[in-house]
């Protein structure tokens, strides 16, 4: 087999055969774990945040920005299904990057227009199930947060309390293919 092409196969495939264990000490992910799951991508990790208590996401991330080593900090997956965080806040993943942000905290309704820093140029999906609000006006938009993340191709938004999606509110998504907002939000106009 050509030289060139076996090269070129295993750097396409690389990222997929590369071994992406979860970091040895799982302590410090609580209250949140890092998981491999091996159906979705071979060896491929993730952080789940579950249960109802309150979780300082910020300061979790910060604490994993400053313990893990570089080739320790890229995930396939962020999933919340905490029932008690109400917000992602600025700069909250730190300098830790997801392809994939699951949320469906039932009692999460804000998202800061900076929530996605750091990892907003791997953000490839964001999927909501939680009651979020859109405030026009100030910082704590969906929308907005959405808009810095320019490699996003999948947007699926249901269980909303969105009223009206802003005028610009996908805005300049060269990568974007496919939005799904579900009609279960009041009045969405």
């Amino acid at each position: 087999m050509n030289k060139l092409l076996i090269v070129t196969l295993l750097t396409l495939f690389g990222g997929i055969i590369a071994n992406y264990e979860c970091p040895p000490n799982p302590d410090i992910f609580l209250p949140c774990e890092c998981l491999v799951n091996p159906g979705i991508l071979p060896f491929y990790r993730s952080i789940y945040c579950k249960g109802d208590q309150p979780i300082n996401l910020t300061a979790l991330f910060q604490r994993l920005s400053h313990e893990l080593k570089t080739d320790e900090k890229d995930y396939l997956y962020f999933s919340l299904f905490n029932k008690a965080v109400d917000a992602l806040p600025a700069n909250v993943f730190a300098d830790i990057t997801f392809q994939n942000v699951e949320l469906d905290g039932k009692n999460l309704t804000k998202v800061h227009r900076l929530a996605f820093n750091g990892t907003q140029n791997t953000l490839k999906y964001v999927w909501s199930s939680s009651p979020l609000i859109v405030d026009e006006e100030g910082d704590w938009d969906v929308f907005k947060a959405i808009n810095h993340a320019y490699n996003l191709s999948i947007v699926y938004l249901e269980s909303t309390n969105l009223t009206k999606i802003p005028d610009n509110a996908l805005q300049s998504h060269p990568s974007l293919e496919r939005i799904e907002i579900d009609s279960s939000s009041p009045s969405l106009t």
